[in-house]
């Protein structure tokens, strides 16, 4: 499965990410691309352990079973799937700003390493080892950027 620990992979994401602009279209959901930016960016240091966030109720009774689906078993996310409340943003957000910051996070994790890697749990997951933690991140990266045509 690929993951941001993978530095080919973590690259392919990162032009992805640059070639995004403020005119790509969602094919779903609610976030137009700078919110999109500013979601994947929390999630990413919320994986580098830079932003503190509760295991959801909804996580503690189905994280399991979602974990195993989705990182173990590499099961693609469906369209508008629920995030966590600390993940949804709503605000207007500046889309220059949001993707330098993603980019950064993305840069970061991958040259870090393990290292660069919490050992709180995800909000919905739950424990995570460093390399599903990589391999969560990139999944819910490309995800977004798919649905951005990106």
């Amino acid at each position: 499965m690929k993951n941001l620990f993978n530095s080919e992979e973590a690259l392919a994401l990162t032009q992805r990410v640059e070639n995004l602009t403020p005119n790509h279209t969602k094919k779903w959901g609610k976030m137009n691309a700078a919110q999109m930016l500013a979601h994947c960016h929390i999630a990413l240091e919320t994986a580098r352990g830079n932003v503190a966030t509760k295991r959801s109720f909804a996580g503690k009774l189905l994280g399991g079973f979602f974990k195993n689906k989705l990182i173990i078993k590499d099961a693609p996310f469906a369209k508008n799937s629920p995030t966590v409340k600390e993940f949804l943003i709503k605000n207007t957000c500046d889309f220059n700003i949001e993707k330098q910051n993603l980019l950064n996070a993305i840069r970061g994790f991958a040259t870090n390493g393990e290292g660069e890697v919490t050992t709180k749990p995800h909000p919905f997951f739950g424990q995570l080892t460093p390399q599903q933690w990589a391999m969560a991140q990139y999944k819910h990266i490309d995800y977004h950027l798919t649905q951005f045509s990106a």
